[in-house]
């Protein structure tokens, strides 16, 4: 389902060759080897929009997958200009403008199936670390803060599971992927 993405961003229908000029990643979920927790952490819903639009480049083209990542690159600048005024209001509206564009277009490329896909690796990680921090607790580790993450992360869970109950793929999508980052950093924590 690569045909239209995300208003027009890839209306166009001629195809060109790939270049290997555009930044991208394939859809592996697990983070790169030591890098939850640090700055070099990229976040899951980049790596799915990178993975969308190495797609689209194979599929449309150069012209629509540089369209797609314009839009990514203005998105981020205002966030980034948003975090220099100290507003929160603003920079959470900045942040989910950015979130809800990466979304819509990894559900045009990917379908449904990738929010589901986001959604079983977040639950296998929140089961996972509670598996650790329970292991930590019981060799006398103060685990209180890691389980409150780990708490903060299963209501992302609860959330993106009532979102797919109401058919709300964007919404699954969003807060699985919160989640999930979550994870990494409170894995990467213990």
């Amino acid at each position: 389902m690569t045909a239209i993405v995300v208003g027009g961003a890839c209306s166009d229908t001629t195809m060109t060759g790939p270049t290997p000029s555009l930044n991208e990643a394939s859809l592996d979920l697990v983070p790169a080897a030591g890098t939850a927790g640090t700055d070099r952490y990229v976040p899951l819903l980049e790596r799915v929009l990178r993975r969308a639009v190495t797609v689209v480049r194979e599929s449309r083209g150069d012209d629509a997958a540089t369209r797609i990542v314009t839009e990514y690159r203005r998105l981020r600048r205002e966030v980034a200009a948003a975090r220099e005024t100290e507003d929160q209001e603003l920079i959470r509206e900045k942040v989910s403008q950015l979130e809800s564009f990466s979304g819509r277009v990894a559900l045009r490329v990917f379908d449904t199936p990738v929010a589901r896909r986001v959604l079983r690796y977040a639950t296998a990680e929140l089961e996972s670390l509670g598996s650790r921090l329970r292991s930590a607790s019981g060799a006398g580790q103060d685990v209180s803060r890691l389980a409150d993450g780990a708490r903060r992360a299963s209501r992302y869970i609860r959330a993106a599971q009532t979102a797919a109950a109401n058919e709300r793929p964007l919404a699954v999508l969003l807060h699985a992927a919160h989640a999930a980052d979550l994870l990494a950093r409170l894995q990467a924590a213990l």
